[in-house]
C-alpha cells in the first residue's frame, strides 16, 4: 500500500507541477521526435521506454519496449514486450496536447519455480500475449524539450499459457479486458 501511495503522490505532484508551469498552455509544436521512460515502474523492477515520431500536425506513430525481471528464493520471472500505436491529437498541435491512440502490444513471459527441496522438481511456465487496445491521454512538452505524458485506457489481451511440472504439461488459453495506464517523463526534439 505504501508503494501505491508513493506513486499516487508522485503522479499528483507531476500533474500539478506540469499544469502550473505551463499556465499559458501555448502548445509546443516544433518538435518531431520524443523519447520517454516510466520512472515509477522501476519500483517494481520494470524498465519501459517509448518513442514517438510526428507524421503530421495532428498525428504520430509510437513504439514501446519493456523488460521486467524478478528473482528471489526459488522463483524467477522474466517478461519482454513491444508495442506500437498511431496517436491522433484532437488539435493539430502534435506532440503537445490531448490525444487518443489505438495500439497493439505483444508480451512474452516466462517463469520458473524450483520445488527440488520439497522433492517435486521444478515448475516452468511460458506465455505469449497479444493485446489490441486504446488509450486517451495528455502530453505536455516544454520549449526546452522536457515532456510529461499521462494516459489511461483499456486493452483486450489474448494469449496462451503453457505450464510444465515434472513430466506433466498443461496449456491454457487466456483472454479478457483490462485497464492500462501510462506515466512517462522524457525529452522531445
Amino acid at each position: 500500500m505504501t508503494r501505491f501511495r508513493t506513486m499516487a503522490l508522485a503522479l499528483a505532484v507531476a500533474v500539478v507541477a506540469s499544469t502550473s508551469a505551463r499556465a499559458d498552455d501555448k502548445p509546443v509544436t516544433n518538435k518531431n521526435d520524443a523519447v520517454s521512460v516510466n520512472p515509477l515502474s522501476l519500483i517494481f523492477g520494470l524498465i519501459s521506454g517509448n518513442y514517438e515520431h510526428k507524421l503530421k500536425p495532428d498525428a504520430s506513430i509510437t513504439g514501446a519496449v519493456n523488460y521486467w525481471s524478478l528473482s528471489f528464493a526459488d522463483y524467477s520471472w522474466t517478461a519482454i514486450g513491444v508495442g506500437a500505436g498511431y496517436r491522433m491529437y484532437f488539435k493539430p498541435v502534435a506532440p503537445d496536447g490531448w490525444y487518443w491512440e489505438p495500439r497493439v502490444d505483444l508480451e512474452s513471459v516466462s517463469e520458473k519455480v524450483d520445488y527440488t527441496a520439497l522433492g517435486y522438481g521444478s515448475a516452468t511456465g511460458s506465455a505469449f500475449f497479444f493485446g489490441p487496445g486504446v488509450m486517451i491521454g495528455r502530453q505536455w512538452v516544454w520549449e526546452g524539450g522536457f515532456l510529461i505524458d499521462l494516459a489511461i485506457g483499456a486493452s483486450y489481451t489474448i494469449g496462451s499459457l503453457d505450464v510444465s511440472v515434472g513430466p506433466y504439461t498443461q496449456s491454457v488459453s487466456l483472454s479478457g479486458f483490462g485497464p492500462s495506464g501510462k506515466f512517462s517523463l522524457g525529452y522531445a526534439w
